[in-house]
This record gives structure tokens, sequence and C-alpha cells, in this order.
């Protein structure tokens, strides 16, 4: 049973987070280790066991960027096994190469966090761009176009996270 059926949600990327945080505590009030403590030691266990899965699939399904790659993974897309077949082209090579070059520019500079700053929004904008590009493909079910968006997408949001530690 993949993770969106488990918490009775439609397999798709758009989805509120309200409604995944509420299948999430509905699910932990029924199978909480700690409602089980009188429970025979095998029954802890599995109720253990499925506490854990609950947790790991909230924890995918709640990051925006870990239900698309759980998506993708779903119909053979596997970032983890395909990257290493499968490169991204070299003009976004040529992207990522600039833009941390662009990043070194910047940490030179007397004014730095006012321009890390402004960097960082643009970074986030164009995050929500390929957001937008990704729902619009998944929802068609094309796949490999979803994933070539998603390995950009990937790229950026790490490069964002690591913008966001110099200020």
């Amino acid at each position: 049973m993949n993770y969106f059926s488990y918490f009775n949600l439609p397999l798709k990327f758009n989805i509120k987070k309200k409604k995944i945080r509420k299948k999430y505590y509905s699910l932990q009030k029924k199978y909480h280790p700690d409602f089980y403590h009188n429970c025979s030691l095998k029954k802890k266990e599995k109720i253990l066991k499925k506490s854990i899965y609950i947790n790991k699939i909230y924890k995918t399904l709640k990051n925006p960027i870990k239900r698309i790659q759980y998506i993708l993974k779903l119909y053979g897309y596997d970032l983890k096994l395909i990257s290493k077949k499968n490169q991204l082209n070299k003009n976004f090579l040529d992207k990522q190469f600039k833009y941390y070059e662009k990043l070194e520019k910047i940490k030179l500079n007397k004014n730095k966090t006012i321009k890390i700053k402004k960097f960082y929004k643009k970074i986030k904008i164009k995050l929500k761009k390929y957001k937008k590009k990704i729902e619009i493909e998944l929802n068609k079910k094309s796949w490999k176009q979803s994933f070539y968006i998603f390995k950009k997408l990937f790229f950026l949001y790490r490069f964002k996270k690591n913008i966001k530690k110099l200020f």
C-alpha cells in the first residue's frame, strides 16, 4: 500500500498540509505506543512498527519535495537510482555553476547580507515557478518531464537552504 492510500489521500502533489496533518494525528491517536502499555510484548512491537511507519509517511507527505520524489518513485523515477545514469543537461549544469559563482561574489561584497537576502528571494521565486511547472506535469502524468523538472527543483531547494544559512 502506498503512502497516499495509507493516509486515505488522493495520489497527487497538491494536498493541503492541514489535511495531511489531520490524517497523521488521527492515525497516531489510534496507533501510538503509549496507548498500548498494558498489551503483550508482541502487540507492543507491532504497534511500535506501525507508529514508526506512520511517522515516516507523515515526514514524506508533509514535505513537498519529498512528496514529489515519492510520487515519481512510484512511477519508476527514483532520483537515487536514475541520477547516476541520467544527468542534467549542460545548460542547467551551467546555471548551477553560475548560481554558485554569484553566491561567492555576493559573499565578498560589503553589503553581503542585503544582497544575500535578495538572491535568496530570487531563488524562492524560481522554486515557486518550478513547483507550478511540476504540478502541471504531474497532473498530466508526464513522469519523464516531471522528473526532469524535479531534478532542477531539488537543486534549487538545496541551494536555497544553503543560502539561508548565510543570514
